[in-house]
């Protein structure tokens, strides 16, 4: 599934608004206290994988959508919806296979002719509830009210992960990195990618920065402080370079103002 477009109602300072997913770096600029980073929390709460995500310290702090500007005491509710479009068919036979729909039935034949028209389907998802009623729903779209949350779960656990990082991110990098144990051993394994797939992205780094060939298994093991720093600057400076001429194509193609 591919997310498209977010809708956010009544999430704190903000009464309603749109974010329209294009590809390109979205800017939003604002002065402080406006709402820049609720807009960014509001799309984090879409993500029910992330209900426990840590936001200022708080668990699920995001998900308080409250705000507390006197006057505006009526308290809504909260809602964040998202446009998602499906690509290819066979994620949709994966979809109606999960929920026991049969490759005859009309549910069946109506997304796959909306995946024709490059249409595109409604989630949304109600925030300031308990855990238990804060669930997933297709909006405007002719499917059973059991099919509905089924059918809902099943795209959204199929949506890219929305990831959210602050200021404070950037700042709390430790000086010392503790790697898990096995983490030299073909047993480990970071999320679903193979810990090989790591080591050679890693190696491909160093050597990009260096034009030097490094095993990490023996740069973590072998290698001189010296030499570690080294290499932490050249990669840092490689980075760097790259970001800033990123940024310069951005500026150029006049993505934003």
């Amino acid at each position: 599934m591919e997310l498209k477009r977010f809708y956010i109602q009544n999430y704190r300072a903000i009464k309603e608004t749109t974010v329209t997913l294009n590809g390109n770096l979205i800017p939003i600029i604002g002065v402080n206290e406006s709402g820049k980073s609720s807009v960014l929390q509001a799309l984090l709460c879409f993500d029910k994988r992330k209900d426990n995500y840590m936001v200022e310290e708080k668990e699920g702090e995001h998900l308080d959508s409250s705000n507390m500007y006197e006057f505006d005491k009526k308290q809504e509710q909260c809602h964040v919806k998202a446009e998602v479009m499906f690509e290819s068919e066979d994620e949709i036979n994966s979809i109606c296979d999960e929920i026991g729909v049969s490759h005859a039935d009309s549910l069946k034949l109506d997304l796959v002719e909306l995946f024709k028209k490059k249409g595109r389907i409604l989630v949304g998802r109600s925030i300031n509830l308990n855990a238990e009623k804060r669930k997933y729903s297709i909006e405007k779209f002719n499917v059973s009210p059991e099919q509905n949350e089924k059918l809902a779960n099943s795209i959204v656990s199929r949506t890219p992960p929305i990831l959210y990082f602050s200021d404070k991110h950037l700042t709390d990098t430790k000086e010392l990195i503790t790697f898990p144990e096995g983490y030299l051993a073909e047993t480990w394994r970071p999320g679903k990618s193979s810990q090989k797939e790591w080591r050679a992205l890693l190696e491909q780094l160093f050597y990009d920065a260096t034009e030097e060939q490094y095993q990490v298994k023996d740069f973590i093991e072998t290698s001189s402080q010296k030499t570690k720093n080294d290499i932490r600057r050249a990669v840092e400076q490689l980075l760097n370079t790259e970001i800033i001429e990123k940024w310069e194509k951005l500026k150029a193609k006049g993505t934003f103002c």
